[in-house]
């Protein structure tokens, strides 16, 4: 997250802390860690499209954009030889939700 330098930090901070997440670094290489209060709707049902040779479907998923759920459509995505995709899921902790996005694995 960058921030301009004309911008106050500590405001800022406490406006995000009190609109119900917070946002954390994670080892080198990762962005954010998203943590919220209020755990992911269910899931929407969405049809999964016949296979497509070469690829992998991601399954809908709720996500979290400017302080809301927001669903993210299924959709195919290049496979990639020798890996794995972990698809992505929150996980509720003693902190609160925390969104954990897709990724590949060997």
């Amino acid at each position: 997250m960058k921030l301009h330098r004309s911008l106050p930090v500590l405001p800022l901070l406490a406006a995000l802390a009190g609109s119900g997440f917070a946002l954390a670094p994670l080892p080198a290489g990762a962005d954010t860690v998203i943590i919220i209060r209020d755990a992911p709707p269910p899931p929407r049902y969405e049809r999964r499209p016949g296979a497509r040779p070469g690829h992998v479907w991601v399954p809908g998923h709720w996500g979290w954009y400017r302080g809301h759920h927001v669903w993210r459509a299924g959709h195919w995505v290049k496979a990639r030889p020798h890996r794995h995709y972990v698809e992505p899921v929150w996980v509720h902790t003693p902190r609160g939700w925390r969104y954990e996005p897709g990724y590949w694995r060997r």
